[in-house]
């Protein structure tokens, strides 16, 4: 039974590895002519697939294609409006708080985002519709999909930095974004459902991290590997914001906005063209050389898992929940890349190019192109859109984040002396307040043996502008496993106020109430949460209403 029911969440996905939502959203999408399983079994939900088409069980199907103008531009066609600010800013709080309670949150480098923004300012001077509150914020991520949301927040997350090298590249990404924006294409249920995957992700998380700290307590040989695992589970696995499906007569009408307001900017608008093919490049580069976390959750679980061995900690009435869970983080990952029917990118960059080309269209003369101040020619010659000293703090921003993922690598080869020590450089100015780094250093110290001081290597952390959800949450780990529940119950006041209240606190909430005794609160709370979130984390504080154990303390040996 359980072989089976992993079989039907592994059948293969076209160009993909299995759960992990790292293939492009900007400018990416699915391979509409690639090879697709006729049939997936995702979550006990059968979805059945033809080559070029939406999945049958998904809302979002084939869109017709924007209406272009024969002459001019599409940005000169449109009516000067004045936008309606702040319906969109009132939300702002509520789609920051969602980032920064998924993955590793938002990253805290001021002269990156000032810079990022001056640059989208001159882009969207140059739309109709004024006062559109759109605005940069960088996310700690190495993924390479920029997501707008409702607020006007534009997410890019550094990964997809890392891959452009002029600010022309910058100023179409930014205006492709920034036009979905004020174009308003987002669908009036987007949170509800990001929030929807993002609990579930969680809760997945939780289980599976929960399962492997359960293992091999006193097998030091095989305790880094769990841990790692635990720890990717728990981060990889909750990362499931979605980026809002657009279809694709919105991603056309991004495109070609974001080329008219680079051009009009006065950008080189064939920058677009070298950034859609580098995307392509890094989309297949990642396919090539990286075997995606989700699927190593799973040959992990396969592999380490026997039903006949007396010595095994996963209870297996879990097992089948996990498969399931982990289904669960497929069917997101799915409905994220298939309903989109993107173009290819090869179709994208031909029907950017047959838009340009147009007689008449772009008829002013082409400008050089500028570099971003963390490519190898910026950092030569830095863009006069930045001062020096800003221009090398975000030279340096980016060679931590290289350290960080360096030391990433370095983990993953179970050298946790060598992780700590590159995590510890990456964890310097301008980024000391940066959660990846820190949670590097926490992982490796945490492998060595040395929970407290990985814990206080986390404290800087909450120091940030921009605080992540997952720094808390690790941070909680001691406290709990020593049952000090007034300094466990403090941080998660402290998560709740600074964050903005996340949902996913609710379950360890109601179990800290139990914990202190305030059992009637605790009902009420749980009820609460039943109610507005009926599945995946309103079982969680069904659970922690009966006083289980929120995370079991895991016994790892210093290693040698």
């Amino acid at each position: 039974m359980r072989r089976q029911a992993l079989a039907s969440v592994r059948r293969p996905l076209p160009g993909s590895a299995l759960a992990v939502p790292v293939i492009t959203a900007f400018l990416g999408g699915c391979q509409q002519g690639a090879s697709v399983t006729e049939t997936l079994t995702i979550g006990f939900e059968t979805v059945t697939n033809k080559a070029g088409k939406a999945f049958t069980a998904v809302v979002d199907t084939v869109s017709p294609t924007v209406e272009l103008p024969k002459e001019g531009t599409l940005l000169a066609s449109l009516e000067p409006t004045d936008f309606d600010y702040g319906s969109l800013e009132a939300n702002r709080p509520r789609d920051l708080a969602q980032e920064r309670s998924t993955g590793r949150g938002l990253i805290d480098a001021p002269p990156l985002t000032d810079y990022l923004n001056k640059v989208l300012g001159r882009v969207a001077e140059q739309a109709p519709a004024q006062n559109v509150p759109a605005r940069i914020y960088v996310k700690d991520s190495l993924e390479i999909n920029a997501a707008a949301l409702p607020s006007g927040a534009i997410v890019v997350p550094m990964g997809l930095l890392r891959v452009i090298a002029t600010e022309d590249e910058l100023a179409f990404l930014l205006g492709h974004e920034f036009s979905h924006v004020m174009k308003r294409h987002h669908a009036s249920d987007w949170y509800l459902n990001a929030q929807k995957y993002s609990l579930a992700g969680m809760e997945l998380g939780f289980d599976v991290a929960k399962s492997f700290r359960h293992r091999f307590a006193g097998k030091a040989e095989n305790q880094l590997d769990d841990l790692m695992l635990a720890n990717e589970a728990s981060l990889l696995l909750s990362e499931t914001l979605l980026s809002p499906a657009w279809t694709r007569s919105q991603e056309d009408e991004a495109d070609v906005l974001g080329l008219d307001l680079m051009y009009t900017a006065g950008y080189d608008y064939r920058a677009a063209f070298t950034l859609v093919d580098k995307l392509g490049e890094a989309e297949k580069q990642l396919v090539a050389e990286q075997k995606q976390p989700g699927e190593r959750v799973l040959d992990y679980l396969e592999s380490r898992v026997d039903e006949t061995s007396p010595s095994r900690h996963i209870d297996p009435t879990k097992w089948q929940s996990l498969v399931e869970g982990v289904a669960k983080q497929t069917w997101a990952w799915v409905n994220r890349q298939f309903t989109r029917n993107h173009r290819t990118h090869e179709e994208r960059r031909t029907f950017l190019n047959e838009y340009a080309d147009a007689e008449g269209r772009y008829v002013t003369a082409i400008k050089p192109r500028q570099p971003v101040p963390w490519s190898a020619q910026g950092r030569k010659a830095p863009p006069r859109a930045v001062t020096s000293a800003d221009a090398a703090a975000i030279r340096a921003t980016f060679d931590n984040y290289e350290l960080a993922r360096r030391a990433e690598e370095a983990l993953d080869k179970r050298d946790a002396k060598g992780a700590l020590a590159l995590a510890s450089k990456a964890s310097r100015a301008p980024i000391e307040h940066a959660t990846y780094p820190r949670i590097i250093v926490y992982d490796a110290q945490l492998a060595l043996g040395k929970r407290e001081a990985g814990t206080q290597a986390l404290r800087p952390a909450l120091a940030s502008s921009e605080p992540a959800l997952i720094v808390y949450m690790r941070m909680l780990d001691t406290p709990i496993a020593k049952r000090d529940w007034s300094e466990a119950q403090r941080l998660v006041d402290q998560a709740r106020e600074t964050i903005g209240d996340p949902p996913q606190l609710l379950p360890l909430r109601v179990y800290l109430l139990v914990k202190q005794d305030n059992k009637v609160e605790a009902m009420a709370l749980s009820s609460e949460c039943r109610l507005e979130h009926p599945e995946g984390i309103g079982a969680l504080c069904a659970q922690a209403l009966e006083g289980r154990d929120w995370q079991p303390r895991e016994r790892i040996a210093t290693r040698s």
